[in-house]
């Protein structure tokens, strides 16, 4: 009879250790997925945390302004053959945009500044590293900073 007894109380203790260890192992499953899962996301975190002070930190200098490192006519048929276009001085605006600014500005260079950032924030919408939202919001804020200089330069009409 105590034998009996013995083997129900092994039989039980063992089904609740056999649960208990089942419960844990999918508990440690659930967590290596979501930790396999979440990989991607930290990596394009840390992506994003290198490129967006990089859009930030491109300025236009005096010498963009004053045309000192002004291109060469670009191949039209090279130039168009991407949004991107040429870019020979690499200053971040297509040689084209930039040579019709210098056509249609030359004579005034606060215009003219206004005119390249407004360029130079456009350009930055065809980056092709735009693939999170802080990227897209860095693009836009630079897009907003375009935006700003360039009405500013204008004249005053009252």
């Amino acid at each position: 009879m105590f034998k009996n007894i013995n083997k129900i109380k092994n039989k039980g203790l063992r089904y609740i250790v056999k649960t208990i260890t089942i419960f844990f192992l999918i508990i440690l499953i659930l967590y290596i997925g979501v930790v396999i899962y979440r990989i991607p996301v930290a990596v394009e975190r840390q992506r994003a945390e290198k490129i967006v002070p990089q859009i930030h930190n491109q300025k236009l200098t005096m010498d963009d302004v004053m045309g000192k490192y002004l291109p060469p006519e670009p191949d039209s048929k090279l130039n168009n053959s991407t949004l991107e276009g040429i870019d020979a001085n690499r200053n971040g605006i297509r040689d084209d945009a930039e040579l019709a600014i210098f056509k249609l500005y030359p004579d005034s260079a606060k215009i003219r500044s206004g005119a390249l950032q407004y360029a130079k924030a456009m350009q930055m919408h065809f980056r092709k590293d735009i693939t999170n939202s802080e990227i897209f919001v860095a693009v836009l804020q630079e897009d907003s900073r375009g935006d700003y200089c360039f009405y500013h330069s204008l004249p005053k009409i009252d």
